[in-house]
């Protein structure tokens, strides 16, 4: 049965607004940098890149598998991907054309699926990881290269995420654990267990030390990294499902958390407390982003039905008392 993604805007005062062009369901989506572009990836081996002003599709990348993993690099003109088929993937944004493939299977192991990309701060590198091997790779991007491997662990790695200043990189797997990995030395400084069940998801907040994960024990959790230590700060519960989806809102007051359970919402960080559900529908929420303007775009999986899975908020929304 086919699945279709729809993915919906929604501005300081609009309310959700779809976009129409990608054409199957979606698994993760991406604003640039200044907010001008927005990313989707998911099923049907494509990437969708559209205008946020015009709502026009600006680009259709066309990939090799299900392509579940994006991020943006800095200035926003390149867009990294994952695949199912094991292949991270360079796009130019100015010409919506194909720069290079990253190979992230090593000799003699089958493929797997590259679940997380991230770029670094100052965007020369792209760390990946994922399932089969469970190795997390950096990746040269002005030489088109892959740079070292930074460590075996023994379990998929699920989500990525890099420290404001580039000296560590975060990682979410399936064995339930959260890790700083220092990239100087290739160490772990710490691997916390944060899920029960797997860590499905995170975002490292604007001020570059708190980070926001969520997992298969349906549980968001706030934390604060510093001197190598990593402390919880808050837990949120309400979803009935895994939470895959993460992202911080109004400068890191509030956070907002996507689910299958049909559910987007968003949670006070300063009072640890649930402030209000974005979206609630049919099908599951996979992945939610926050941009520039108080935008956030949402991306939903449905089977075979015309009813939207959305996810998407503003920072006026995420204010607004929990219904």
């Amino acid at each position: 049965m086919k699945a279709f993604g729809v993915l919906f805007l929604l501005g300081l005062v609009a309310g959700p607004e779809p976009v129409a062009g990608h054409p199957a369901g979606v698994m993760k989506v991406a604003f640039s940098p200044d907010g001008s572009l927005l990313a989707a990836g998911g099923s049907a081996s494509v990437i969708t890149v559209w205008d946020v002003a015009s709502r026009e599709v600006l680009h259709t990348l066309s990939g090799s598998g299900h392509e579940g993993a994006l991020d943006f690099n800095p200035d926003g003109k390149l867009l990294c991907s994952g695949s199912s088929d094991a292949t991270v993937r360079l796009w130019s944004m100015d010409k919506g054309s194909l720069v290079a493939t990253f190979d992230a299977a090593p000799p003699k192991i089958p493929l797997g699926y590259v679940y997380a990309v991230a770029f670094s701060p100052d965007g020369s590198l792209i760390a990946s990881g994922g399932a089969k091997d469970s190795i997390i790779r950096l990746w040269n991007v002005v030489q088109a290269r892959h740079e070292r491997p930074i460590g075996t662990y023994g379990s998929t790695i699920f989500c990525l995420g890099f420290s404001r200043d580039g000296a560590f990189l975060f990682a979410g797997s399936e064995d339930g654990k959260l890790r700083a990995i220092n990239l100087g030395s290739g160490l772990s400084v710490f691997d916390t267990p944060a899920h029960a069940g797997g860590v499905r998801t995170l975002a490292v907040g604007p001020d570059g030390k708190t980070l926001l994960t969520g997992g298969v024990d349906k549980v968001a959790r706030l934390w604060e990294f510093g001197d190598n230590k990593l402390i919880e700060r808050r837990t949120f519960r309400g979803h009935t499902d895994m939470i895959l989806g993460a992202a911080f809102l109004d400068g890191g007051k509030f956070v907002a958390t996507a689910s299958p359970d049909g559910t987007v919402r968003s949670w006070d960080t300063t009072l640890g407390t649930a402030a209000k559900t974005l979206w609630r529908g049919k099908g599951g929420a996979r992945s939610v982003a926050c941009g520039p303007r108080g935008r956030l775009a949402v991306g939903l999986w449905t089977n075979g039905t015309t009813e939207p899975n959305v996810l998407l908020g503003s920072e006026r929304v995420a204010t607004q008392d929990h219904d």
